[in-house]
C-alpha cells in the first residue's frame, strides 16, 4: 500500500494504491481534503472501496481521512477486515498519562501505564471493530512534518496488554503483526447487537458517495461482535444521517 499523486483527464488525486504481484490491485482517492491538498488536488470520486484478497478484505484510507470516524464507519459496514492508512500527519502527538496520587483505573495502574497512548487510533479501531495500520511518515523536510507514531492497532482491547504493534516514536522501522481473519468472518454475525449499533437508513446520506449503499450491505455483512462493543451503548449519528 502506498500513496501516489495521480493525474486523470486534468485532475489531480491524493492517491493510495494497493499493490499485488501482478500490479495495481486497488485505488482509492482522498475524499477528506487537507488545505495543503486543495492547492493541487481534486476530491475522490470512487466513494471508499474494499477490496477482496487471498488474505482478507481490505479498505483504504489516509491517515486523515481515519480522524473522521465515519470513514471507518462506511468500510466496517462493508465488511472490512483491515484498513490500511498511509498518512503524513503532524498530529495529534500522543498524551502520556501524567503522575498521580489517585490511583488510575486497570489496565492504566501507574507501574503499567503507557507512555505513547495511540488513543485515536486504538479508538477507531475499537468502535469500528476492524483492524487498522497506519504508516505515519516522521520527520521534517523543508517546512513539512510529520510525527509517525504509526502502528497496527486490533479491534479488542478488552484484554492488557493490547493487542497492538506500534513503531518506535520519531524512527523509521518496520513493524509487523499477524491477523487472524478467520476470526473476523466467524464473529461478524455472532450477536445481533451491531444491527442495532448500525443507523437504520444511511444510504446516500453522509456526503455523496461516503456512504453510498452501506445500508443494502449491512444485514447480510454487519460489524463484527467484540468484547467491546457490548459494554457500550451504540451510537446512531443521528445529526449526520437525517
Amino acid at each position: 500500500v502506498l500513496g501516489v499523486a495521480e493525474r486523470e483527464e486534468g485532475s489531480y488525486y491524493n492517491t493510495i494504491l494497493l499493490m499485488d504481484p501482478e500490479g495495481i490491485y486497488g485505488i482509492y482517492r482522498k475524499l477528506h481534503l487537507t488545505t495543503q491538498d486543495r492547492l493541487w488536488a481534486s476530491p475522490g470520486n470512487l466513494g471508499l472501496p474494499t477490496f477482496d484478497t487471498p488474505t482478507g478484505r481490505i479498505g483504504l484510507a489516509t491517515g486523515y481521512d481515519v480522524l473522521f470516524p465515519e470513514t471507518l464507519r462506511v468500510l466496517a459496514g462493508k465488511g472490512a477486515d483491515l484498513v490500511c492508512a498511509p498518512a503524513l500527519l503532524n498530529f495529534p502527538d500522543p498524551i502520556g498519562l501524567a503522575p498521580t496520587t489517585i490511583s488510575y483505573s486497570h489496565p492504566l495502574a501507574p507501574e503499567e501505564y503507557d507512555p505513547i497512548h495511540h488513543l485515536i487510533w486504538r479508538v477507531r479501531a475499537a468502535e469500528h471493530n476492524v483492524y487498522l495500520a497506519l504508516a505515519n511518515w516522521s520527520g521534517q523536510w523543508r517546512n513539512i512534518r510529520a510525527n509517525g507514531n504509526s502502528g497496527i492497532f486490533s479491534p479488542t482491547y478488552s484484554t492488557y496488554p493490547w493487542p497492538e504493534v506500534i513503531a518506535d516514536e520519531g524512527e523509521p522501522a518496520l513493524t509487523m503483526m499477524t491477523i487472524d481473519t478467520r476470526e473476523q468472518r466467524t464473529g461478524r454475525r455472532s450477536s445481533t447487537h451491531p444491527l442495532s449499533y448500525a443507523p437504520g437508513d444511511v444510504a446516500g446520506s453522509l456526503t455523496g458517495e461516503l456512504a453510498y449503499d452501506i445500508r443494502d450491505t449491512i444485514p447480510g455483512n454487519v460489524v463484527r461482535s467484540k468484547p467491546r462493543l457490548r459494554k457500550r451503548m451504540p451510537f446512531w449519528y443521528l445529526d449526520l444521517v437525517t
